[in-house]
Parts: C-alpha cells; sequence; structure tokens
C-alpha cells in the first residue's frame, strides 16, 4: 500500500506499520505492478502560470499598465492622443498622431504642406513661403522687403519701405503731401499742393506768374514783372536786319525863275522894324549871280 502526502511520499510496511525516516521520497514497489521510481523535489515552490515569469523573459504586453520589453510607457488605455500613444511609445512630432501641444502630426518631413514640421498649421509669419504667399519672412515688420500679410512690398501698398520710400499714403492723388512714386510733394515738382502752393511752375525764376516760393505775386507786383520779363526778351532777341535802301532817283536841276521860300508867318512876326541909324545907312545893292545853265539829262537808251 502507497501513501502520498504534500511535499513527500512515504512507504509504509503493511507488516509493522512504521514509516521510513529518511526525508528522501521512497516509492515502494508493489508486488503486483512495475516499480515507480520517480523521485521529486520538494524544496522549492511549484510554478502554476502559463506564462513566463519576469525573471524568465515574460512577453510584453501594451496596454496592460506594465512597462515592459521595449515599450517606452504604458498608460493601459486606448487614447492615442496622449502623452502615450497606443503603442506604447511616447508621443512626438512627427509621429503621424496628434498628440498633446500639437494642432496636426502628417507624419512627414516637408515643411511647405498644409502641416509644417513642428506640427503646427501653415501660416503667414510661421516662416516657411506656402501656396498664396508671396514671402514670408517671420517677422511681423512692414518697413522690409516682405509685409506682415506675406506680400512684397511696393510704393502704394502704404507702409513705408526703409531705404526706399519717402511716404506712402496708397492713393493715386498728386496734389497732396505724397506724390504717386512714394516722392514727398515740394515747391518746383510742378505740382500744386492742396491749402499748400498757390502754384507751381517748376522753374526758377522769379520774374514770372509764379514765385520761387510757389506763390502767387500781388497785381502790381505782377505787371512790373510782366514789364521786365518783356524788357528781359527783348533784350535777349536778336536785333532785326534793316531792308536795303532803294536807289535814288536823279533830281531835276532848279530853274533860275525859282525864287526863294517865302517866310513863314512866324518868321514875319520875328522881324523887327530898322532903327534910327539903319535907315541913314546908305542902301548896297546886292548883286544877283546868273542863274546856271540847264543840264540835260541823259536819256535812257
Amino acid at each position: 500500500m502507497t501513501t502520498t502526502t504534500v511535499g513527500m511520499t512515504t512507504a509504509i510496511d503493511e507488516s509493522t506499520g512504521a514509516a521510513p525516516t529518511s526525508q528522501a521520497a521512497t516509492t515502494e514497489a508493489p508486488t503486483t505492478g512495475p516499480v515507480d521510481t520517480t523521485t521529486t523535489d520538494t524544496t522549492g515552490p511549484v510554478d502554476t502560470t502559463t506564462g513566463d515569469t519576469a525573471s524568465t523573459g515574460t512577453a510584453a504586453v501594451c496596454g496592460d499598465g506594465m512597462v515592459d520589453g521595449d515599450e517606452q510607457c504604458d498608460d493601459a488605455n486606448q487614447n492615442d492622443g496622449d502623452a502615450c500613444t497606443n503603442a506604447c511609445t511616447l508621443a512626438v512630432c512627427g509621429d503621424g498622431v496628434t498628440g498633446p501641444g500639437e494642432t496636426c502630426d502628417d507624419g512627414n518631413q516637408i515643411d511647405d504642406d498644409d502641416c509644417t514640421n513642428a506640427c503646427g498649421p501653415a501660416s503667414c509669419g510661421d516662416g516657411k513661403v506656402q501656396s498664396g504667399e508671396e514671402c514670408d519672412d517671420g517677422n511681423p515688420d512692414d518697413t522690409d522687403m516682405c509685409i506682415s500679410s506675406c506680400k512684397l512690398a511696393l510704393c502704394g501698398d502704404g507702409f513705408v519701405q526703409a531705404g526706399s520710400e519717402a511716404c506712402d499714403d496708397a492713393n493715386d492723388v498728386d496734389t497732396d503731401a505724397c506724390l504717386v512714386g512714394c516722392i514727398a510733394a515740394k515747391c518746383g515738382d510742378g505740382l500744386v499742393q492742396d491749402g499748400v502752393e498757390d502754384c507751381d511752375d517748376a522753374n526758377m525764376s522769379d520774374l514770372d506768374m509764379c514765385t520761387n516760393a510757389c506763390k502767387t505775386p500781388p497785381a502790381t507786383t505782377r505787371s512790373g514783372a510782366a514789364t521786365r520779363a518783356t524788357s528781359t526778351a527783348a533784350a535777349a532777341a536778336p536785333p532785326a536786319r534793316s531792308a536795303r535802301p532803294a536807289p535814288r532817283a536823279p533830281t531835276a536841276p532848279a530853274s533860275s525863275a525859282t525864287s526863294a521860300p517865302a517866310r513863314s508867318p512866324r518868321a514875319a512876326s520875328r522881324s523887327r522894324p530898322p532903327t534910327p541909324w539903319q535907315s541913314m545907312a546908305p542902301t548896297r545893292s546886292t548883286p544877283t549871280a546868273p542863274a546856271p545853265a540847264p543840264r540835260s539829262l541823259p536819256t535812257a537808251t
């Protein structure tokens, strides 16, 4: 007869009823069956699990709440947007999963698509030229080559570009303080500035109808200025050439019957009566010179 107890097996002798004192398990072969020579070690606990223990390299199971094997984390949940993904890896930008602090995550390294490599949406000011942007310098400065709306700076955009524009009022009016070319208006530019200038003839002459201060002179000054201008123009003009005189026609000789011209009444009135001593003087006759003989004119042939 054989009796088995936990931790040891003892063979009892039926004739004496005494058990052996040895701690080793002993099996006595029955007289009618085969002899069992199996020996069981009873010095340690029995392993009753179906898998390996940690000491023997148990396979890691993601989601069991225990960080095993090659797991970076294990939060035992199915939330893929927290700090630990469902693959038991730490959430990082570029893993294709939108994690904490990320607006998007497309899992690629293309920096000019809708989701940047910083896991944020593409936008003006991120320093990356996206579709629809002319430039993107990543700053809000509106006086450089790229303004804050990601457009190239140009005259008429309302922003004064440093080193290139004197002004920019974003309009096409040439009578205000800023001209169309983003140039500051001034006297002498040929454009009359409203409320500032009376006139602007774009010259340096102070003798015309508009002074060098772009003011209209008073009426007296205008007439004098006009006279001076006319005199100046006349003096500057070259003298006119006179026409050649026509040849003089020959004149007929005076006849002997020609008498001396009569004295005008005015000359007669000037004559005085002779004085007494003049009337007493003997009268002298003036000899008359013979008249010259008439000359005959040459006959034209």
